[in-house]
């Protein structure tokens, strides 16, 4: 009886361990390097990285992380079985916008509702939106990620959209839209 108590209070403290691991770091890297740290460390531990990061050395604690890329990335600390014991999404440089959701052709005199699709984990703070040509056209919201437009000008237009977080603008996005 006495061994069972010794194997499940071994195997309690095992599992909140694991509950209990965290990776401290920075969520969003802008360039360069930056280090992540393993609150519980146990032996044989590794770091994993995406395809967009290195690793200084994949057994250190801390270890340091190089961005040899940009957008979504991750770091996962394996346990000694190469099972997960912690991951932590990341994010390289300024936000992407994906697409931009809306209508791509309207009737003129109507409002259209557009919205710009950027991951999360890029943490966006601030968006820059364009209608080119505006004409006669009122924008509304140009730096949140929805914008209204009432459209008072037939004519072909391009909207453009970028998001910013902590590292700066990202890359612009366009599509065509239709006022008829």
């Amino acid at each position: 009886m006495k061994n069972i108590l010794y194997i499940l209070i071994f195997a309690g403290f095992f599992i909140s361990t694991i509950l209990s691991a965290q990776i401290d770091g920075d969520v969003i890297i802008c360039s360069g390097s930056t280090s992540y740290t393993a609150t519980t460390w146990g032996k044989d531990y590794q770091w994993v990285v995406s395809m967009n990061l290195s690793l200084s050395n994949k057994t250190d604690n801390p270890v340091t992380v190089t961005a040899n890329g940009t957008g979504a990335a991750w770091i996962e600390l394996k346990d000694e079985k190469g099972k997960t014991v912690k991951l932590l999404n990341i994010w390289i440089g300024g936000p992407i916008v994906s697409s931009i959701s809306g209508p791509t052709s309207t009737p003129n005199g109507q409002y259209a509702r557009y919205s710009a699709n950027v991951p999360t984990d890029s943490n966006p703070t601030n968006y820059q939106w364009i209608l080119n040509p505006q004409l006669n056209n009122n924008l509304y919201g140009a730096s949140t990620a929805y914008l209204d437009i009432a459209f008072y000008t037939v004519y072909y237009y391009q909207l453009v959209v970028r998001a910013e977080n902590t590292c700066g603008w990202g890359p612009y996005y366009v599509t065509n839209l239709n006022v008829y």
